[in-house]
């Protein structure tokens, strides 16, 4: 029961971790393209 209760902890703070990552490479990509669209 407990290690049930530790998976679930480690999952939801790996969503929270890949989630967060999603959104900083989400923002970088939309950086790159408008410095990309700049200089064209």
């Amino acid at each position: 029961m407990e290690s049930w209760w530790a998976f679930r902890v480690w999952d939801s703070c790996v969503g929270i971790m890949a989630q967060a990552e999603n959104e900083t490479s989400v923002s970088f990509l939309k950086k790159l393209r408008g410095v990309s669209s700049m200089q064209s």
